[in-house]
């Protein structure tokens, strides 16, 4: 976020036209993944937080590695 700010200070960007792309950007996408989060969750119900917990378990399983090996 600093280095954003200092970049949109020496660019001469408007900071409040910034600051509201960004936070309608941002709260668009949220929106989007709780109506999709949502139409899924119906569909597999329980399976989906099993499968989540799985994917979850193997992105540490492989940084884990990658620092270890």
């Amino acid at each position: 976020a600093l280095a954003v700010g200092l970049s949109f200070a020496f660019l001469e960007i408007d900071i409040a036209l910034a600051s509201v792309t960004i936070g309608v950007v941002a709260g668009v996408t949220t929106a989007t993944g709780f109506l999709v989060g949502r139409k899924v969750g119906n569909l597999v119900g329980r399976r989906a937080e099993t499968i989540g917990g799985i994917i979850l378990i193997g992105i540490g399983l492989k940084i884990l590695l990658d620092h270890i090996l």
